[in-house]
């Protein structure tokens, strides 16, 4: 055992803040391309797995017991896993997103047509 804390900040609550704030920045007044938006949340995904890895490495303290650097291969797996699961849920829900607005699109040109 380390004395590395899991919680859901990395897997749930700090992907949900990265598309908050990039959905609030999009709602503003300024109008940036979507694809310039995903590439900031891959961006914070990418910041915020690098602050995970260097942050528990300076507490890694493994039991006298453990063969050396079995602690820091936990680390590196740990850190591939939760990043792994944040880059499966973050395209997932791109390409949600994506569906939604080729649809919205769709059906405003549609209806759009429907009226000319």
């Amino acid at each position: 055992m380390t004395k590395i804390a899991e919680g859901s900040f990395h897997l749930i609550i700090f992907p949900t803040l990265i598309i908050l704030l990039n959905f609030l920045l999009w709602c503003s007044r300024q109008r940036v391309a979507s694809s310039i938006h995903w590439i900031f949340i891959y961006v914070g995904q990418g910041t915020s797995l690098a602050c995970y890895f260097v942050w528990h490495y300076w507490q890694l303290e493994p039991y006298p017991d453990m063969p050396p650097g079995e602690a820091a291969f936990d680390l590196c797996m740990r850190t591939f896993l939760i990043g792994l699961w944040q880059l499966i849920g973050l395209v997932l829900f791109q390409l949600s997103t994506f569906i939604i607005l080729k649809m919205g699109m769709a059906l405003k040109h549609h209806s759009s047509r429907e009226l000319s």
